[in-house]
């Protein structure tokens, strides 16, 4: 889970193009079902088309793209435990620096889109 590959998936599948800009790999626990503990690992970037300017790792775009792992402290399902399935989102930016979006990247995770 911590490497483009995911988020690479995850841009095929909305039609953008493979780049992910100022990518972070974080990891996240936050209280699952029942009030237990979830572990996740998420990786978030700008993507889309990059806005003129900047020095390379200062590139950024208007788009933020967060993936979400599932529950990693969760048992792996017994007929394919290699399987697994993230969630994604995408939104607008808010800022031109991608450690200023982690606070509200991290305050409310994908929603489970497929």
């Amino acid at each position: 889970m911590l490497t483009v590959n995911p988020v690479l998936e995850a841009l095929a599948a909305l039609g953008e193009m493979p780049s992910v800009l100022q990518h972070r790999f974080i990891v996240q626990a936050r209280q699952g079902a029942g009030g237990a503990v979830a572990l996740h690992a998420l990786t978030l970037g700008f993507v889309g088309m990059p806005l003129p300017g900047g020095a390379p790792h200062q590139k950024c775009s208007p788009n933020v793209l967060i993936v979400d792992s599932p529950d990693l402290s969760a048992p792996a399902p017994a007929e394919d435990p290699l399987a697994y399935e993230l969630s994604y989102s995408v939104r607008r930016a808010q800022h031109k620096n991608i450690d200023l979006e982690m606070p509200s990247a991290l305050a409310s995770p994908p929603s489970g889109l497929p």
